[in-house]
């Protein structure tokens, strides 16, 4: 496991010392009613939202004559390794993959300037930030082993011979071996 960023690593020291490491491996595929559910709740979201920071700043693009003096772009900033509405599972779930939208220390920035309005833009950076969450949050569906039909073997087999056919009768043919 590569341990590169700063909050993950003080992350991933407070998960083994609270789980060990075969702890952290259970919780992964606990079920969903357990401590260590990965499913956002609804008072978890509540906690959430006073965790995030908004930046303003000026928006290009059209807005007539207020365009120059309002400012209705949206940046949405948020800690995930320092929040302390997700548990220690949720944290390393969400710092354990790369993101474009969260840097080294684990912060989260959403820009949002769709809009002419400020108060749409936080909304619709809110709903975007849910769905991250949600996406992320989501357990990933195990992987099932399962072997090629015995139609699919047959076909490669076929296939194998052709080329080695082909290729045979590409050599040289050496005119003494006929006679």
């Amino acid at each position: 496991m590569c341990l590169k960023r700063s909050g993950f690593t003080r992350l991933w020291s407070k998960i083994t010392q609270e789980f060990g490491e075969a702890g952290i491996f259970a919780a992964t595929f606990a079920p969903m009613h357990s401590p260590f559910t990965l499913k956002l709740q609804a008072q978890q979201w509540e906690a959430l939202l006073k965790e995030v920071q908004f930046r303003t700043s000026r928006s290009g693009g059209p807005g007539g004559q207020g365009v120059n003096k309002l400012e209705t772009r949206v940046e949405l900033l948020w800690s995930v390794a320092e929040s302390e509405c997700l548990n220690l599972v949720q944290k390393h779930h969400l710092l354990e993959k790369t993101d474009r939208r969260m840097d080294q220390e684990g912060m989260v920035r959403l820009a949002v300037s769709e809009s002419r309005s400020q108060l749409s833009n936080k909304e619709i950076a809110l709903k975007r930030l849910r769905e991250w969450l949600e996406i992320r949050l989501r357990k990933p569906t195990p992987r099932r082993a399962t072997r090629p039909g015995k139609a699919a073997r047959e076909r490669r087999m076929q296939a194998k011979k052709k080329k080695s056919e082909r290729k045979h009768t590409r050599k040289r043919i050496d005119p003494r071996r006929d006679l």
